[in-house]
């Protein structure tokens, strides 16, 4: 099997090898990224391909495919990071969650939600609002920020001095 983590030869086969792999999964070649808005970065498309699952099954299956491949596999969420974190080169694979964007439950009683990673800080705010919760964080990128890349960068945003960072509102994973 080809390792795609070195510079790619053969793009083709790396994005016909990913549709056969993950079928319900939306996959975006290197022309298609250029001409997409990165965000803050140039850098965060400049991979090879962009692969956004629809569900967990989906995610697995793509790690699994990038570790038989050998290909670089960088998670992206809404790109609203300013330290680089989502910046891709050409031969790695951007695992793009935000079609994992849904509110699993929200218990007012716990005070728990379950989110998955691609749900943006504003979903949250808006679901929690109309149980009279608030998730005690807030940024100005509510609206494209997510959830996942906030547990992963530490966000603390605007309230982070009086209501702390996503470390102390995450209860597991």
């Amino acid at each position: 099997m080809p390792g795609w983590s070195q510079p790619v030869s053969d793009h083709k086969t790396l994005i016909t090898s990913l549709r056969a792999t993950l079928p319900t999964a939306t996959i975006r070649d290197a022309a298609e990224l250029a001409s997409r808005d990165p965000g803050f970065d140039a850098r965060n498309f400049g991979a090879s391909a962009l692969v956004r699952p629809v569900d967990t099954a989906g995610v697995a299956a793509l790690v699994k495919f990038c570790a038989e491949h050998g290909v670089s596999l960088v998670p992206q969420g809404g790109r609203t990071g300013l330290a680089g974190g989502a910046a891709t080169v050409a031969g790695q694979v951007i695992c793009d969650l935000g079609g994992l964007n849904r509110i699993e439950e929200i218990d007012p009683f716990a005070r728990v939600a379950i989110v998955q990673a691609g749900t943006t800080l504003s979903a949250l705010q808006e679901a929690a609002a109309v149980r009279g919760l608030d998730p005690g964080i807030d940024l100005a990128a509510r609206g494209s920020a997510t959830i996942g890349g906030m547990v992963s960068t530490n966000a603390g945003g605007i309230m982070a001095f009086r209501n702390g960072t996503m470390r102390h509102r995450v209860l597991g994973l």
